[in-house]
């Protein structure tokens, strides 16, 4: 993953279903210092849900 990051950079923005370990205090401050948007898709939306797995 190194090698992608330096390669790609950090993400500007992750999809993520709405699991409690993403919507934790703690990543939350992560995505803010890596200054990457948390997008929490809709529940029981199936287009969106393809797209997080």
């Amino acid at each position: 993953m190194n090698n992608i990051f330096k390669l790609h950079g950090l993400p500007q923005a992750i999809i993520s279903d709405r699991d409690r370990i993403f919507t934790s205090a703690l990543w939350q401050e992560l995505f803010r210092l890596a200054q990457t948007h948390l997008r929490l898709s809709s529940s029981y939306h199936p287009q969106t849900d393809r797209q997080t797995e």
